[in-house]
C-alpha cells in the first residue's frame, strides 16, 4: 500500500484520495484526477482558547495511475474507533462528507469536507469543530492542487 494513506486527509495526494475511505475501488478510479506530478498548497487556521497563527504548507508529490486505480487509501480503521461518516456524496467531479469523532476522553471532532476535482486541479475545504475539556476550537483547512507535470 502507498504511504500516501498514512497522511492526514486534506493534505497532498491524500486530499485527492480521501474519497477512498468512502468508496470502493471502481468508484475511486472514476474520480476526475489525472496522474502526474502535483503541487499542493494548504492553509490551516484555528480559533479558540489555543489560537495558533495561520499555517501554510506547500508540497510536490507524484500521483500515479496505480495510486488512482488502487482505490481506497484510507480505511475507517485508520480513523480511529470513535469516528463515523454521517453523510457522503461522491461523483467524479466532487466529494463531500461529514464525519463525527469521539475520542472517548470527553473530546469530540465534527468535520465537514468538500473537494472539487477538475482533472488537472483540485480545490477544497475542511472545517471542523473540536470540543475538548480545555475548550472549544474551530479548524479550517483550505487546499488546492495543480498538476504540474506528466511524469514524476
Amino acid at each position: 500500500m502507498s504511504t500516501l494513506g498514512k497522511k492526514i486527509p486534506g493534505v497532498g495526494v491524500a486530499a485527492i484520495m480521501a474519497a477512498g475511505m468512502l468508496v470502493g475501488t471502481a468508484a475511486a478510479s472514476d474520480l476526475n484526477v489525472n496522474p502526474g506530478l502535483w503541487e499542493f498548497r494548504t492553509v490551516m487556521s484555528t480559533e479558540g482558547p489555543m489560537d495558533m497563527p495561520e499555517q501554510r504548507s506547500q508540497e510536490t508529490e507524484c500521483l500515479t495511475q496505480e495510486d488512482i486505480d488502487q482505490g481506497p487509501l484510507f480505511d475507517m480503521d485508520d480513523m480511529g474507533d470513535g469516528c463515523e461518516v454521517l453523510d457522503s456524496n461522491i461523483s467524479s467531479n466532487r466529494v463531500t462528507y461529514t464525519m463525527a469523532c469521539d475520542a472517548g476522553d470527553g473530546s469530540t471532532f465534527d468535520t465537514e469536507y468538500s473537494m472539487d476535482l477538475m482533472g488537472d486541479r483540485i480545490e477544497g475545504v475542511m472545517t471542523g469543530d473540536i470540543n475538548t475539556p480545555m475548550g472549544d476550537m474551530k479548524l479550517r483547512m483550505d487546499f488546492e492542487g495543480e498538476r504540474v507535470g506528466d511524469s514524476c
